[in-house]
């Protein structure tokens, strides 16, 4: 484990601490992880762990730390998995019927067929949201508000879901 530590970990964090970022959260590289290694990275390094996932996970506005498990929007989980721009759709629905908040992530944006998250199938997701009225968060945003966040980022006139 301390091998796992030095060689993956505590490099990544180093480097970014002397470019000024604060991590506080974590991805493992194509979700391979172990309970052994969850505990010692949330009990030493980081306050959200994010597996990926093809189930559909809801949350509220503030979690305590954990595994999170936000929907892919790349296209190689898409095809392999057979989601479709209706299965996001669905997801913000169902969402906003329950006053939750919905995960999505992904890789980067595209224009053309690859692996990354097409262009146009963003936009469309990012314009329903946006049209249900829903915020838009970092996952610092979702943090128990007593902790002390990571950045000093100002967010304007946010709201959250469950004031509607």
């Amino acid at each position: 484990m301390e091998d796992y530590l030095n060689y993956e970990i505590r490099p990544g964090l180093e480097a970014m601490k002397k470019d000024g970022l604060i991590i506080s959260d974590f991805s493992y590289p194509y979700g391979a992880h172990t309970k052994e290694l969850d505990s010692i990275l949330f009990n030493n390094y980081f306050y959200f762990i994010k597996l990926g996932s093809t189930r559909f996970y809801y949350y509220d506005r503030y979690l305590n730390k954990q595994i999170i498990h936000p929907l892919p929007l790349d296209r190689r989980y898409w095809e392999k998995y057979h989601l479709s721009i209706h299965d996001a759709i669905s997801l913000i629905d169902s969402a906003y019927k329950y006053n939750k908040i919905v995960m999505f992530y992904g890789h980067g944006l595209s224009d053309t067929i690859g692996t990354n998250i097409w262009f146009s199938d963003f936009v469309t997701i990012f314009n329903y949201a946006k049209s249900k009225g829903f915020s838009f968060y970092r996952l610092e945003d979702l943090q128990k508000p007593n902790r002390t966040k990571s950045s000093n980022i100002k967010l304007e006139n946010k709201q959250n879901i469950n004031d509607e």
